[in-house]
Parts: structure tokens; sequence; C-alpha cells
């Protein structure tokens, strides 16, 4: 009953509005909420409840936009494969926030640490969004119908194991630098520990296997090389800026690491 992708394609709640009504309405929230993120509230602790809450509707819209609105335009439908995607989506997003308060206990970032800034241009990182979006985009229009993708198939078992090392990646990477840092993006020490024993930047790791494990469970082949291209390209300049800081800050401690842990973002393979 599961994997039996006809069985999901009927009789959903979903298909009252979808997908454009719903869509719309969620997609118009996130975008007031993200603008407006930064307003300044005279009460710091509604402020904070403000922000935990507008995040979690940010980070919805968005990927209903970037998961279940492609998907659903393009194959006619949401349930079963491209739901189950859309949650690990919003649990990955949502790590950070959920380590930071159990680290924490807030989620608050702080002040910027001016220290530890890793200036990209803005061209850059919006030709990086933008190889994201379109080749999520891509991906349901390139895929199979969604039929011959929900099944047990080679690249359905292997994007299944992608997604869990992303999730494991994203989740250990982020707790083992929260714990040994004053932000996600300050360490006070070389952290040796957790996913960073086996590659040196787990978290933008976890990122491109997430994003590869989804292209391949639909089949988008072509979809995955425009998204990787996009990937490597902003985080080989973050990576480099973010080791000439590390080197800066922690000297030969960095240097001995770097040599001896070779990979940078999935281990054993690069």
């Amino acid at each position: 009953v599961v994997f039996n992708s006809s069985l999901w394609m009927y009789a959903s709640w979903a298909l009252i509005f979808w997908p454009w009504p719903a869509a719309l309405l969620v997609g118009a929230g996130a975008c007031f909420l993200a603008h407006k993120r930064y307003t300044r509230w005279d009460d710091r602790k509604y402020r904070t409840r403000a922000r935990d809450r507008d995040a979690l509707i940010i980070i919805a819209g968005a990927l209903l936009w970037l998961i279940l609105v492609p998907l659903g335009h393009f194959q006619g439908y949401v349930e079963g494969f491209p739901a189950i995607f859309y949650g690990v989506y919003c649990a990955f997003f949502m790590f950070e926030r959920m380590i930071r308060m159990r680290v924490y206990g807030k989620t608050d970032t702080g002040p910027e640490d001016k220290d530890w800034a890793l200036p990209v241009s803005r061209a850059t990182w919006i030709g990086f969004a933008g190889s994201v979006v379109a080749g999520h985009w891509l991906a349901a229009f390139e895929s199979p119908p969604l039929v011959e993708s929900w099944n047990l198939g080679w690249q359905a078992k292997v994007a299944a194991v992608m997604v869990l090392a992303a999730l494991a990646l994203k989740y250990y990477g982020t707790y083992f630098l929260l714990k040994f840092s004053k932000k996600v993006d300050s360490p006070n020490i070389v952290v040796p520990f957790g996913p960073y024993r086996w590659v040196r930047h787990p978290i933008y790791g976890s990122s491109i296997l997430l994003f590869s494990a989804f292209c391949l469970a639909l089949r988008a082949y072509g979809s995955m090389a425009l998204i990787l291209a996009g990937c490597l390209f902003y985080y080989e300049q973050l990576v480099q800026r973010e080791e000439e800081l590390l080197l800066k800050h922690f000297g030969e401690e960095y240097g001995s690491y770097k040599r001896s842990v070779t990979k940078k973002y999935v281990p054993y393979l690069y």
C-alpha cells in the first residue's frame, strides 16, 4: 500500500484547493513575514517568539514552492513521494533552530560577529539560489510520472540512503559546531568531533546530498547536474574564505586538521 503510487493519487483534501489558491496564500504570507522579520520589537521575549513562529512559516512557505508546487503543477498531485520529501526538507532546514534551542536554550543568534564574516557577492548568492530553485522546478518537469518514480527502484533506494546521510550530517554537524561556538559560524576551537572527523564542511555537504537525492529519486539527472554545479560554485567560494579565516585564527592547529581530514563535503567521496 505504501509504495503503490496510484493509491496516493485520489481523494485528497489538497486537491480541492491545489495548487494555486492555497499555494499563493501561503507564499504571500511567507514573503510578508520574511519582509518584516527584522522589525524591532520592544519586548525581546515577544520578538524571539515571533521570530520562531515566523521562521517556521517562512521555511514552510518557501519549501512549498520549491517542492510541492512544481510537482503538483507538472505531475498533478502531491501525495506520497512529494509529501515525504516536503517533510524531510522542512525538518532539514529547521535543524539549526532546534539545536540552538537545545544547546543554548534560545534560538536568537545575537549580534553578528564581524570577525567571521564571509563576504560573497550578491550575484554569486543569487546564482546559487537561482540554480537550486530552477533545478527543483526542472526536476519536476523532467521527471517521468511519479507512478514510475515512487517505487523501490535502485534510484529510490540510493536516494533514501542519501537523505539519511544528509540529515545525519546536517544535525550532528550543526550540533557539534554550535556546542563549541558562540554562533554556528564562530567556532571557539577547531572541532574534530562527530562528522568533522571525516569531512571539514558537513553542513554544506548535507545540502548537496539532500538536493541530489531529490533529483535522483525523480530520475531528473539534468536537474541534478544543474544543482550540483550551482552548489559547488557557491560552496567552494565559501570554503575558501572560511578556511582562510580558520587558518588565521587557529594557525597550525587548523592546518594539521586540514591535512588529516582531506574530504570537504561527503565522507570518503569528496
